[in-house]
């Protein structure tokens, strides 16, 4: 049972947040993770969150996870950081974002156009 929450990482994806949750796990740490911003949302309604989640483990058992998240990511790149937003811009059409944004406004504009109909037909 966690008591006294902190978080350790920020993982870009509920793939990439899995993989380090069972890590955790398999080493006796309790941990839990929370999607960032509307990511909750949009995993109920996509299945998919491009805002990422966050982990974190008990102040007791950070130092012991901090150590072993750091053994991994020195032993290989797997678990990969937050992107800067100093690097070249992506083209609109690559940015996860702005293709979940696009998705969301035309399926609620499809919802709302048939509520619209409904009521006039």
């Amino acid at each position: 049972m966690i008591t006294d929450p902190v978080k350790i990482k920020s993982a870009l994806s509920n793939i990439d947040a899995e993989l380090i949750i069972n890590l955790l796990h398999n080493n006796n740490i309790t941990c839990f993770k929370k999607s960032r911003g509307s990511g909750g949302y949009m995993n109920i309604y996509m299945g998919y969150s491009v805002y990422g989640e966050d982990i974190y483990v008990d102040k007791s058992d950070y130092e012991k996870a901090n150590q072993l998240l750091n053994e991994i990511a020195d032993a290989k790149e797997l678990i990969p950081e937050e992107q800067d937003n100093d690097i070249a811009p992506v083209p609109f059409y690559k940015n996860p974002k702005i293709i979940a944004r696009i998705l969301l406004i035309t399926m609620l504009g499809g919802m709302l156009l048939t509520v619209i109909l409904n009521i006039i037909y």
